[in-house]
């Protein structure tokens, strides 16, 4: 199944990877992506920021997550520097920064995102880094035959929808998770 368009219907799958063949990883961008959380008056509502730098170039977004309906809904706005750097003060002191190493590749006819959270680790990883591919198709959640997996990764299962592994979880301070890694 190709990648699908956001017109298509598509919806984002995640797996726990424990590990990979570096050697087998098709050729791909990598990028350093930092999430920060910040503080908002309604539960219903999810703000973070991001930094994604590769080659000593940063871009900046605000990402707002409504939670009004069955399916979230989100919206995402560019910032500049000054801006990101003007809501970073509104940051939300009950989560953590999510620093993560971001690979972007193509295996078959479907294109993936692999992130490895990095240094600081979240105390929810315990001491050891989490690893999540991501991808967006049509096909439904646990379906193991679509999108075909690549095959140099050791996948633990299917995360998608599992509260455990959602960003906002693995930031939280006072998780009473101590290893997200099985």
């Amino acid at each position: 199944m190709p990648y699908c368009h956001v017109t298509d219907h598509c919806r984002k799958r995640k797996w726990l990877v424990i590990s990979y063949d570096e050697k087998r990883l098709p050729r791909c961008e990598t990028f350093m992506v930092r999430h920060d959380y910040l503080c908002t008056e309604d539960p219903n509502v999810q703000v973070r920021l991001r930094s994604r730098s590769q080659h000593g170039r940063t871009t900046y977004t605000i990402t707002t997550r409504r939670y009004d309906g069955p399916e979230p809904v989100e919206t995402r706005m560019q910032l500049n520097y000054r801006e990101y750097i003007s809501y970073k003060k509104m940051g939300d002191r009950s989560r953590v920064p999510i620093n993560k190493e971001r690979r972007c590749f193509m295996f078959g006819r479907q294109y993936y995102h692999l992130d490895t959270y990095t240094s600081p680790l979240p105390p929810s990883c315990g001491e050891k880094p989490l690893m999540l591919l991501e991808t967006y198709t049509t096909a439904p959640v646990g379906n193991t035959e679509e999108p075909p997996l690549p095959d140099f990764m050791t996948i633990a299962g299917e995360v998608t929808g599992d509260p455990e592994y959602s960003m906002y979880t693995i930031a939280k301070l006072d998780s009473e998770k101590t290893n997200m890694n099985r």
